[in-house]
């Protein structure tokens, strides 16, 4: 049986190797079976690595498998970005252990107790939260407080592993699956850490220097720079065609875009007429009610064209209709049969070859797949507009 991880590798840095390592070390060397985001991250940018790097990473520094965790959940909130992925690892057949970073295991049980009112909410739960939403407080933060009062522990619900862990707890009770808990301490400096002093520095501070014109290189595992592109994706790259997407959005049609509500189209639209740019525009657009985080998912989508009745349509809260392998090291080609034969799941491995048999679902899903890639590709130029079709799986080893 396997261990699963749930990462973004954004970029994979010393941290994430020390997480596979100590993984590898409290479970006998079980293979990791990693479920990654794409191209497009759940803080509504897209990664800085191409998924194909970032999978020749991960397998490098020790992970068995890497499967891809659909664009639809990896840019959703932190509740579906968690549920997609549990749900693939659950339809594997194959994992038995989760395995995730968290800056205080010792706050495990407290978060459990906290889940046991979110799913289902419970009443005490609702009623905490209208009273500190009622006091002005953002939904964190009202959150936090109302689980807070119901544990009776305090809860470091602002640092984003820990919101996570939180959600991964809510998936699982979702699921009804009841797979072994491996929390690791994080050992990397704090998410939002700037600084490239640490020896385990923090993505966010890797993906600020990069943007800056640093060399990153000298932070990253050894194991991971021989296949790295020789250029990065910035979100700049990406969104310097928002405003021309905007142009052919009214406030109705905006109204479709996912997440988009209380009049929020308006304001996007009255803010993109003096759009200086990308980062402008969220400094616009921020309030209580639309942080930065939720901003960035929104015009994501924009850029993305996904609409809320189209992620219906496709029964998005089902969960992935596919699993989808990037990559595998050849040592642990078991693996991927044990996957092939155990999945509950369709398992892709060849586009080209399976989309024309692959269900309805699954088709419309994956197609929708390569358009978003196709996106990506236009700030990647080193990736083939055909990418999805061609690109072979990643073997290491």
């Amino acid at each position: 049986m396997a261990t699963g991880i749930i990462c973004e590798y954004n970029p994979f840095h010393k941290g994430h190797l020390y997480h596979i390592q100590t993984t590898l070390s409290h479970t006998a060397n079980a293979p990791i079976i990693c479920v990654m985001s794409g191209h497009y991250v759940q803080r509504g940018e897209p990664a800085l690595f191409d998924k194909w790097a970032r999978t020749h990473a991960a397998l490098s520094a020790g992970a068995a498998l890497v499967l891809e965790l659909p664009t639809y959940y990896s840019t959703a909130t932190a509740e579906w970005f968690a549920f997609g992925a549990l749900s693939l690892l659950h339809h594997t057949g194959l994992v038995q252990t989760i395995s995730f970073g968290i800056e205080n295991p010792d706050e495990l049980p407290s978060l459990q107790a906290a889940v046991s009112h979110l799913y289902p909410e419970s009443s005490q739960y609702r009623r905490l939260l209208r009273s500190f939403l009622a006091e002005g407080v953002g939904f964190a933060h009202a959150r936090s407080a109302a689980l807070e009062t119901l544990t009776h522990q305090p809860l470091s619900l602002k640092a984003p592993n820990t919101i996570l862990v939180l959600e991964y707890l809510k998936a699982l009770k979702k699921l009804d699956w009841h797979p072994s808990l491996l929390p690791i301490r994080r050992i990397s400096a704090g998410y939002h850490d700037p600084s490239l002093n640490p020896a385990y520095p923090s993505a966010s501070a890797l993906r600020r220097q990069a943007a800056k014109g640093t060399d990153i290189a000298p932070y990253l595992p050894d194991c991971c720079l021989d296949t790295l592109p020789s250029d990065y994706v910035f979100p700049s790259d990406l969104f310097s065609a928002l405003p021309y997407r905007l142009c052919f959005h009214t406030p109705d049609t905006l109204r479709e875009i996912d997440e988009i509500t209380e009049g929020l189209e308006n304001r996007i639209l009255a803010a993109a007429r003096c759009y200086p740019d990308y980062e402008a525009l969220l400094s616009l657009l921020k309030t209580k009610r639309y942080p930065t985080s939720r901003l960035r998912r929104i015009l994501l989508n924009i850029l993305l064209d996904i609409k809320q009745t189209e992620k219906a349509a496709l029964h998005f809260n089902d969960g992935p209709a596919y699993i989808r392998v990037l990559g595998f090291r050849r040592d642990q080609q078991a693996v991927l049969s044990q996957l092939i034969s155990l999945a509950s799941l369709p398992v892709v491995t060849n586009l080209a070859k399976q989309l024309p048999q692959l269900p309805t679902r699954v088709q419309a899903m994956l197609q929708n797949e390569v358009r978003f890639s196709q996106i990506y590709g236009t700030a990647a130029p080193w990736l083939a507009r055909d990418a999805e079709y061609r690109m072979p799986l990643v073997i290491v080893g």
